[in-house]
């Protein structure tokens, strides 16, 4: 996941999906990804003037041969997350894709996107940067190779001016002497010269060596990230779900109704959720991914009892990224909570916590159907409070973050941990 950029890799983080491709890009350019720009460009180029993402008509005016850097960022950034546009220049590419390039491999694994296509992204991009670390390594040792022999051939006619220091002296001839240590002098100094110049090498390579390393052992844990994330716990393949509130059963509607009434009432307070502890963890059924929507349709079939945990302001920027702390975006995240618990056979007690500067203790409040709304202070995250109430709930909560830190430590309380991805892709799914 670079262009013609130094990396690569990429996992977004709670800021939402960012393709760690771009960032790059800052200090030079991959001829892969270079091919992508320039289909782009074509894809531009041949679309109306109203048809043209508003984010780039700059540079659908553009005529000059080359972008600028930012330009080329902007119209990266518009491919990764314009799924219209990406496949209008996926299929410009398609029809101009020669199988034999293998820049182009780069090119149309960003584009096409099959499945397992950030890995082999990855792998491409890593051979790239271990074969230009390999041949820089090549050239600093056979650059210490030619220092080395050149440092033993001024050594030897070191040695020789000696000796012919040394008849000048034995025959007295004072001035040749004179001449032989003035040289000899120099040729020493140029010894030294070349012995600084020798170890400075040896050190950039051993920085180099040390890097490539490092990399190695990072891809190396990104991949075993990837496996724990998708390792299976559990073969029950998941149950269809109803998709609206109109197909909810006279008992789920009353249920509801009596979750509204208690969540109106004047005497209704919120404390941390409360739920039948359980013995056996929850985990996915086998083939369901954590950051898939497939995930929460899964938990709408659960009949047992769990809380569900949300980080708010990360799940909003999964839903608006532009206006993920407006009030609008934190009603409409509400509301879809509020359905989700309609819908869920388990009863669950869902609690979605926002960051806060506000002073003093967390405060808690409440939307109709008994959903729980907690602001945090100014000196306790939204991460800390989810973190913390995982660790009470151990077996019975399911916690709702794209932040890994997050998930890990809920996992290691007991808890389930499932991406922001996944509710969001859900959410966006029932209100279409």
């Amino acid at each position: 996941m670079r262009a013609g950029m130094s990396t690569f890799v990429v996992p977004p983080g709670p800021t939402g999906r960012s393709w760690r491709t771009i960032g790059g890009m800052r200090n030079r350019r991959h001829d892969g990804l270079a091919r992508v720009i320039e289909v782009a460009r074509q894809v531009l180029s041949d679309l109306d003037s109203d048809d043209v993402p508003a984010g780039l008509a700059r540079i659908a005016a553009q005529t000059r041969r080359r972008l600028v850097p930012p330009l080329e960022r902007r119209l990266l950034e518009e491919i990764d997350r314009n799924d219209w546009f990406r496949k209008r220049a996926a299929d410009v590419f398609e029809e101009a894709r020669d199988p034999a390039d293998p820049d182009g491999e780069a090119a149309a694994l960003f584009l096409l996107r099959p499945e397992g296509w950030e890995v082999r992204l990855d792998e491409i991009t890593q051979r790239l940067r271990d074969s230009e670390r390999s041949d820089r390594m090549t050239h600093l040792t056979r650059r210490i190779a030619e220092l080395e022999s050149e440092i033993e051939s001024w050594r030897n006619r070191a040695k020789r001016y000696r000796r012919k220091a040394d008849q000048a002296a034995s025959k007295a001839d004072r001035s040749a002497a004179e001449r032989v240590r003035g040289r000899r002098e120099r040729e020493s100094r140029r010894l030294e010269t070349l012995g600084r110049e020798n170890r400075n090498l040896a050190r950039e390579l051993a920085a180099v060596t040390g890097e490539l390393e490092e990399t190695r052992r990072r891809l190396g844990d990104a991949r075993a990230e990837l496996a724990k994330q998708r390792r299976v716990q559990r073969t029950a393949a998941p149950k269809p779900t109803p998709s609206a509130w109109g197909e909810l059963d006279p008992v789920g509607a009353a249920r509801l109704l009596d979750d509204v009434a208690r969540a109106l009432s004047p005497e209704s307070s919120f404390n941390d959720p409360v739920v039948t502890p359980v013995e056996d963890p929850l985990g996915l059924p086998r083939g369901l991914a954590p950051d898939d929507r497939s995930a929460i349709e899964w938990l709408l079939t659960l009949e047992r009892s769990f809380a569900l945990l949300v980080d708010g302001y990360n799940l909003g920027h999964h839903l608006d990224h532009a206006r993920f702390n407006s009030a609008e975006i934190r009603r409409r995240l509400e509301n879809d909570l509020v359905r989700l618990k309609a819908l869920a056979r388990g009863r669950p007690q869902i609690t979605v916590v926002y960051d806060s500067a506000q002073t003093g203790d967390t405060t808690c409040d409440s939307v109709a159907g008994g959903v729980e709304v907690r602001y945090t202070n100014a000196g306790h995250t939204a991460d800390d409070e989810l973190v913390d109430l995982a660790r009470r709930l151990g077996r019975s909560a399911v916690v709702v973050s794209s932040d890994r830190r997050v998930r890990e430590q809920a996992e290691e309380s007991g808890s389930l941990g499932l991406w922001s991805e996944a509710l969001a892709g859900w959410m966006l799914n029932v209100s279409c």
